[in-house]
């Protein structure tokens, strides 16, 4: 069993990690629209907090993510209601931190995770994760 993180940043979560930076030193730098990988060749693919920046073309990304899935695509976004969701001036793709976006790729599971405000304490959405089932057809 073979996972992929793409855009691992520092916390490297699969057997390979790829990332655009070079300080991060993940395994592969490259692009998430272009992976140097074949077809069906991971069994889990995990990209966390990549789709949301202004560089990146969520369509053609998501595409790509799945061409290399064989069977689990697992994404993280920022809620549009938490806070890191606008804090960072690079988040422009607003539209796929709504869940309404993901229905196109009927998702398996969706799961939004909470955090408490402090004060006053109150929950506020954080993070959205997605998680796909490869189907044949991409």
């Amino acid at each position: 069993m073979t996972e992929l993180d793409v855009g691992c940043g520092n916390r490297k979560m699969g057997d390979i990690n790829v990332d655009i930076d070079r300080k991060v030193k993940p395994d592969i730098v490259c692009d998430i629209h272009h992976l140097p990988f074949r077809n069906n060749q991971f069994s889990k693919v995990y990209c966390y907090h990549v789709l949301e920046h202004e560089t990146v073309n969520p369509e053609k990304a998501i595409k790509e993510l799945l061409r290399v899935t064989r069977e689990i695509l697992e994404i993280q976004v920022p809620h549009w209601l938490s806070r890191n969701a606008k804090k960072d001036p690079t988040h422009r793709n607003f539209h796929i931190m709504h869940l309404k976006y993901w229905k196109k790729w009927k998702p398996i599971k969706t799961q939004i995770e909470w955090q408490y405000l402090i004060p006053p304490f109150i929950l506020r959405p954080n993070n959205i994760t997605i998680t796909i089932k490869r189907r044949n057809k991409i």
